[in-house]
């Protein structure tokens, strides 16, 4: 972990220790009972598929496989054909946005996708940043900040607006940590008339404009994610995925 051995150093994102748990939460929501999941094969991903999802799904006793591609991979379909052989009602998929663009497009292709039964990594956000939402996302779930998904934090679109008069520029989840990173360093500085770690940590729980935010034994983030849909014109649509 970034954080281990290193009393002075906090994480300011969401991190996987954030997004494994939701992967089944999902599942819950979905009542899944057969999953493929596409993970891409570096040691961060294997440690939070192995530490939070698996383990939570088996306990769930859900079915489950996980097919692992290279950060180089191009050959996008057989992993999809793969992935439907399987007959799976979900699949997850967790990679770079050049890994999920892809992908998606290959399900779509197939017919595959229909309303949420694939759930992508949180990187998914880094598709909606460009000139325009890629075709072929339609349909698709994706594990979120609290920042991206309408209507969440109450006053994330004032600040939103005030972000691109200021600079011109759309805000994501990033530069919105970002400046509540900074208003926390203002605020221990304020109360504490110091930034030491000690200062910082005094200031938590702290609610800015991603969300409430705390932090755990290891100074990582813990902060709220939810899940949103993909809809037409790259419109994102909250899903509630409360189990009742």
């Amino acid at each position: 972990m970034l954080t281990n051995g290193a009393p002075n150093r906090f994480r300011i994102l969401p991190s996987y220790k954030n997004e494994g748990p939701k992967y089944a939460e999902y599942a819950k929501y979905r009542k899944a009972k057969r999953i493929f999941m596409l993970t891409l094969n570096v040691s961060p991903t294997e440690d939070e598929f192995t530490r939070y999802v698996e383990p939570e799904l088996t306990k769930m006793g859900v079915e489950h496989v996980r097919e692992r591609f290279e950060m180089s991979t191009a050959d996008y379909r057989s992993l999809v054909l793969k992935a439907v052989a399987y007959k799976p009602d979900l699949i997850i998929i967790n990679g770079l946005s050049f890994h999920i663009l892809p992908l998606v497009q290959n399900l779509n292709a197939l017919g595959f996708i229909k309303d949420g039964n694939v759930v992508c990594v949180m990187d998914t956000i880094d598709l909606l940043y460009g000139e325009k939402v890629p075709a072929g996302l339609e349909g698709i779930a994706f594990i979120s900040p609290f920042f991206e998904i309408p209507g969440a934090v109450p006053h994330a679109d004032e600040w939103r607006a005030r972000f691109h008069k200021a600079g011109g520029k759309v805000a994501n989840y990033v530069q919105a940590y970002a400046y509540d990173t900074g208003r926390l360093l203002v605020e221990a500085y304020v109360k504490q008339k110091s930034v030491r770690p000690a200062s910082l940590k005094a200031v938590f729980p702290y609610e800015g404009v991603c969300g409430k935010m705390s932090l755990d034994a290891d100074r990582d983030l813990v902060t709220d994610l939810g899940f949103v849909k993909i809809a037409a014109g790259g419109k994102l649509v909250p899903i509630d995925a409360t189990v009742k």
